[in-house]
Order: structure tokens, then C-alpha cells, then sequence
């Protein structure tokens, strides 16, 4: 793409939308989503269910990306586990997509329980992104360290 001058066409344009996306829109948009969260809501065996989601979709999503994915490739048994703790903190798009239930039950004005059932997906996968986004930076940081090996 160097050759077709796509890379410089786009440095001054990725420029701004960094700085559109750090200076406003994540504000407003992790706002609104903070705004929504009902932590309070939340009951200890909700918790300890939501927890164990999370960490059986953890777990998988290391395994198939780290293993399965990486079969094909060159890469030692470290880089490919490097690669599959890389993905422990990918949550945002399940938080995304966990408001659709919430929307879906009021608007279909279904009942209270099924409503609540939709809040309760809606704040347990917005604080997964809570949880998931440091851990993910912490196993990262020691993960490099032990797994990873400076190249030639």
C-alpha cells in the first residue's frame, strides 16, 4: 500500500479520528454506558454465574485462538499461548451487543422479570469490559516478559 501513497493519504485523517474518538465520542459514549449500568441490581448468584461466564468464555476464547487459530502457523507453543491471553480482554463487543436484550424486552413490553433478566445481561457484560480490560493488560505484561523472546 506504500506504493499507492495509501498510508500517508491516511496518517492525517486517522490523526483526527484518534483525537475525535479520545476527546469525545469514548467520553460520551462510555458515559451513557456507565449511566446504564445498575450495579445495585445485581444479586450474589447472578454474580457468581456472570463471573462464570466469563471466565468459561476466557478460557475458550484462549484456547481457540491461542491453539486452534495458530495451528497452522510457525509460531512456538508461547507465542501461540501469548496469543490466545492477548484475547482476554476483548468484552466490548458483547457489552454492545448485550443492550439489544434490554431494548428488545421494553419494547416488546414484555415482563418485569424478563426485563430485569435483560438489565442484568446489559451490566454484567459492561463489567466485563471493568474487569476484563486491566487483566488483560496485567497478564499481558507478564505473559510478554515470560513467553515472547526478542526476534533476530
Amino acid at each position: 500500500s506504500n506504493g499507492w501513497g495509501v498510508k500517508k493519504a491516511a496518517a492525517p485523517v486517522n490523526a483526527q479520528v484518534t483525537k475525535l474518538w479520545n476527546l469525545m465520542i469514548a467520553p460520551i459514549l462510555f458515559g451513557l454506558i456507565g449511566a446504564a449500568v445498575s450495579v445495585d441490581l445485581l444479586n450474589g448468584p447472578s454474580l457468581a454465574k456472570a463471573f462464570a461466564v466469563l471466565g468459561a468464555g476466557a478460557v475458550a476464547r484462549v484456547l481457540t485462538s491461542g491453539l486452534v487459530a495458530m495451528a497452522g502457523t510457525e509460531l512456538e507453543w508461547r507465542e501461540r499461548l501469548f496469543m490466545g491471553l492477548a484475547w482476554i480482554s476483548k468484552a466490548t463487543t458483547q457489552a454492545a451487543l448485550s443492550a439489544t436484550a434490554l431494548m428488545e424486552a421494553r419494547e416488546r413490553n414484555l415482563s418485569q422479570q424478563k426485563q430485569d433478566w435483560g438489565q442484568d445481561i446489559f451490566t454484567i457484560y459492561a463489567l466485563s469490559i471493568v474487569l476484563t480490560a486491566p487483566l488483560g493488560a496485567f497478564v499481558l505484561a507478564i505473559a510478554g516478559k515470560r513467553f515472547l523472546t526478542a526476534g533476530e
